[in-house]
């Protein structure tokens, strides 16, 4: 498991939160996850999307789960990164939140 100890979602970080690093089980495409709260960060430009990863299912779009950003398929699940793996994820779009 890989934190994200410089990841915030606002001006002040939620005491409750769980950030962590996970990858994409098809293609490893990286994203964060807050597992406290259940979400999923999709993009690292534009961390307004995201989708809750708690429910199938949502009346609000923006909560919709998202295919995959770099495989595209619908039907993806996510793992936690192995720490061994914090060099290759410090190089790539995420690297500046662990």
């Amino acid at each position: 498991m890989i934190r994200a100890d410089n990841f915030k979602t606002g001006s002040t970080l939620d005491d409750n939160a769980d950030f962590r690093v996970v990858e994409c089980d098809f293609c490893k495409c990286q994203y964060i996850h807050d597992f406290e709260h259940c979400t999923l960060f999709y993009d690292p430009n534009d961390l307004d999307r995201s989708f809750l990863t708690l429910f199938r299912y949502d009346d609000d779009e923006k909560n919709y789960p998202l295919p995959c950003r770099k495989c595209k398929q619908k039907e993806w699940d996510f793992k936690d990164i192995d720490y061994d793996e914090r060099e290759h994820i410090l190089k790539g779009e995420w690297g500046w939140a662990i």
